[in-house]
């Protein structure tokens, strides 16, 4: 519940950034949006939600996505997501993703990756 707070107050802190998206994708406005799709639980989330949670909290995150609808076989597809209005040294500071977010429609799964001893 929290990260969905963090995700909807960088959203309303970032009107003007995320309204175009929001409105072109849900014909609503960025206040509706939060309260029915991003504020409560039970709601899937897409790419407007990881964008916004990533750049609150200035940690890459990678979405691996695993779609099972074409029967037994399960494929999957990777999405990096990177804070924005960053400069290129500072991206390359915070380093490939520490925060792997597992998604199947239905169901989200965050998992954090320590470091291995060698």
């Amino acid at each position: 519940m929290l990260l969905r707070f963090i995700t909807s107050a960088e959203i309303k802190r970032r009107v003007d950034h995320f309204e175009p998206f929001v409105v072109g994708q849900y014909e609503m406005d960025v206040a509706a949006f939060c309260e029915r799709s991003v504020d409560v639980m039970g709601e899937e989330s897409d790419h407007i939600h990881a964008q916004a949670l990533t750049d609150a909290v200035q940690v890459p995150v990678r979405i691996i996505q695993i779609d099972s609808s074409g029967g037994q076989s399960a494929e999957a597809s990777v999405v990096d997501m990177k804070p924005e209005g960053l400069s290129t040294e500072e991206q390359a500071a915070l380093g490939p993703p520490k925060v792997h977010m597992l998604y199947r429609p239905g169901e989200h799964q965050c998992h954090m990756l320590s470091k291995r001893a060698p």
